[in-house]
């Protein structure tokens, strides 16, 4: 499994440092595994997203900084209900939170945590996000 979180040149135990530091300065409190924070963080920027009806496509551990900012907006889009291929980008969404699934999974394997399924569907639909997934598309 890679991740690459490391754009800025840092080794891996420094970016694992720096982004314990920067989850813990924006963090509630609450003590949580650091899969579940950096998918909260992460699932804010997407809401923030989609609520102006832009779509990443393209959301991998490659296009995450260290920072915790999605970068490479190079296949992005923005959504309008007048595009001829509207339902063919609508589909592409619940893609985008299988991703955020599979950046969580590799954020766990990194730091070596268990991945808490329930608790990564918690933060999703917190974030607005879980309605998205194919598996509510299909209820």
């Amino acid at each position: 499994m890679s991740i690459s979180f490391n754009r800025s040149g840092l080794h891996e135990h420094e970016t694992k440092k720096y982004i314990k530091k920067l989850i813990s300065d924006s963090s509630t409190g609450i003590q949580k595994e650091m899969h579940l924070l950096v998918l909260d963080e992460i699932s804010k920027t997407v809401k923030e997203l989609y609520s102006n009806n832009i779509v990443h496509n393209a959301l991998t551990t490659h296009n995450i900084s260290c920072a915790l900012e999605i970068i490479d907006f190079e296949t992005s889009f923005e959504i309008n209900k007048t595009d001829k291929d509207l339902e063919n980008k609508l589909s592409l969404i619940p893609r985008e939170i299988v991703q955020l699934q599979e950046i969580a999974f590799a954020v766990s394997w990194w730091f070596q945590e268990s991945y808490k399924v329930d608790e990564v569907e918690k933060i999703l639909d917190q974030n607005g996000l879980l309605h998205y997934s194919f598996k509510h598309m299909q209820e």
